[in-house]
């Protein structure tokens, strides 16, 4: 059975064509990259995802040398309904995600809308056949799309502890003393710790992308694919283990002071290595075939005229709607109130801290300090305030805030969550969350406050319904306030409780939002 007639008869054909799609199309994929630049500009781990659009279109000219031959698709109706659809998901994608801009799922799911588009839009031109001759290359994407935090921060800790505990065994047998304590490694000289870089997930990141990058360009068979993508990760996370060692070593004889010289130089020449070995693999992994010729440049079925335009103003509507929704949200909204600590610093039981370099560089707040307070028949409590002015990273930095993630760096060990509970604070109230935590044989009670403008107190990792009402009340680029307290000596979660309930309302007050 032919297929519809209007779907078969040429509209628009030549330059014209090819340029108009070529700018739906750029338009899909461009929204897509200028949010995902964002991540990549704050996260180091992702600092490659600039570089990976351009890998993507290179590999789609190489891989239009050898496409295949043009075919005549089948339901094109059904391609045009499916491929509209995916675009009208953009609208709710894109609003969602203005109000939540942390939330990392949601690049996901808009990386898959845009490649299926891109997908069904080729399929449309040429067949299915045809548009599974350039699936890889859009795939490519995938990797540099920063990865839910839970899984992120779940396999730096594997992997960090897996760097610390063999750069300590190394270490002990070559007559150097060194403990460890979670991704502590203690030395007589000072302590070094095994931080995000040092424990390999940048390596893996790069060289996940690299192994696709380069088994792509040498189009090799699926079983080498895999060796090389096999390969190249033991060989990133080998290199980056030994340049762990050495840094380690650096610190044991100079000083921990001297790391700092050395860390970023070290890491350059892992990644220079790594990218070497892969790409040598890859020319000697690679097949001795004859190129394939390619298939005709036409006839082909190009996408109707009318159906580029409306793809293409609908896009545009996307963004100016998105835009107006929360401009005129906002102007309904009232800041909430913001909590400012109102600590005893005069007294002695309070000493201020500054906090460390790699605090800050990890959270980018505008303002935070660690504090502890210890007062006459109290628990001893250590202190924590981040706060970020309002901007669209500060919902990314606030967000990555997980005690349970990162308490585990420094040796304490999770034992478990506790419910949420309120303190009453004036005319409003605040939600803490709570995790207990077990360290040198004690027992630690970890509380923790975020707080948005334009938002009541609210969960760390807010929930879904959460997210969503923020998109709906038109609430974006809030500041952001960080509090948190570790409480040591109660032998209960509700003792620890109690005093929390009890002190905080001294400790804070309540202002109007910033």
């Amino acid at each position: 059975m032919n297929p519809p007639s209007f779907s078969i008869r040429p509209r628009i054909t030549g330059r014209g064509f090819i340029m108009l799609s070529a700018l739906v199309i750029g338009a899909v994929w461009g929204r897509l990259v200028l949010n995902l630049h964002t991540d990549w500009a704050i996260n180091p781990q992702y600092g490659f995802g600039d570089f990976v659009p351009a890998f993507v279109v290179f590999l789609v000219m190489l891989r239009w040398r050898d496409r295949p031959a043009l075919s005549q698709p089948a339901q094109c109706g059904s391609i045009l309904a499916a491929a509209s659809a995916l675009l009208f998901l953009l609208l709710p994608i894109r609003v969602v995600q203005e109000a939540n801009p942390e939330w990392r799922i949601l690049n996901w799911m808009h990386a898959g809308i845009v490649v299926g588009f891109t997908f069904l839009s080729i399929g449309f031109v040429g067949g299915f056949r045809f548009a599974r001759h350039f699936l890889i290359p859009l795939l490519l994407i995938f990797l540099a799309i920063p990865w839910p935090l839970a899984i992120e921060q779940s396999v730096i800790q594997i992997l960090s502890s897996a760097v610390a505990h063999g750069t300590t065994a190394v270490l002990n047998i070559a007559g150097i003393s060194a403990f460890q304590a979670g991704n502590l490694i203690h030395l007589p000289t000072g302590d070094v710790r095994v931080e995000d870089a040092c424990s390999g997930i940048r390596s893996l990141s790069g060289t996940l992308m690299a192994s696709v990058f380069i088994g792509e360009f040498y189009r090799l068979t699926t079983r080498r694919r895999i060796a090389l993508l096999g390969g190249g990760v033991a060989v990133a996370l080998m290199l980056n283990f030994i340049r762990a060692l050495f840094l380690t070593w650096k610190a044991a004889i100079n000083g921990p002071e001297s790391v700092a010289r050395w860390h970023d130089s070290a890491g350059l020449l892992i990644f220079g290595v790594s990218f070497a070995i892969l790409w040598f693999s890859g020319e000697r992994l690679q097949n001795i075939r004859p190129a394939r010729p390619a298939g005709p440049a036409s006839p082909f079925v190009p996408i109707r005229l009318a159906f580029l335009i409306a793809a293409g103003l609908w896009l545009l509507s996307v963004e100016i709607a998105t835009a107006v929704w929360f401009q005129i949200e906002e102007r309904k909204s009232h800041l909430a109130e913001a909590w400012h600590p109102v600590w005893p610093e005069d007294g002695a039981a309070f000493k201020r801290y500054k906090t460390s370099d790699e605090s800050h560089s990890l959270l980018r707040f505008n303002e935070g300090f660690s504090a502890v307070f210890k007062e006459k028949n109290h628990a001893p409590w250590q202190l924590f305030y981040f706060q970020w002015e309002p901007s669209r990273f500060a919902a990314r930095f606030a967000g990555t805030f997980r005690p349970e993630l990162f308490l585990p760096e420094v040796g304490l060990k999770l034992v478990a969550k506790k419910n949420p509970f309120t303190v009453r604070i004036d005319k409003t109230e605040m939600l803490f969350q709570c995790a207990e935590f077990s360290h040198d044989g004690g027992t630690l009670y970890v509380f923790v406050s975020r707080v948005q403008d334009r938002a009541q107190p609210g969960r760390l990792e807010p929930l879904v319904s959460e997210r969503l009402q923020n998109a709906w009340l038109g609430r974006r680029n809030p500041g952001e306030q960080i509090f948190q307290i570790v409480v040591a000596g109660p032998q209960t979660f509700d003792q620890a409780r109690e005093e929390i309930q009890n002190r905080v309302p001294a400790l804070l007050q309540a202002a109007p939002g910033r």
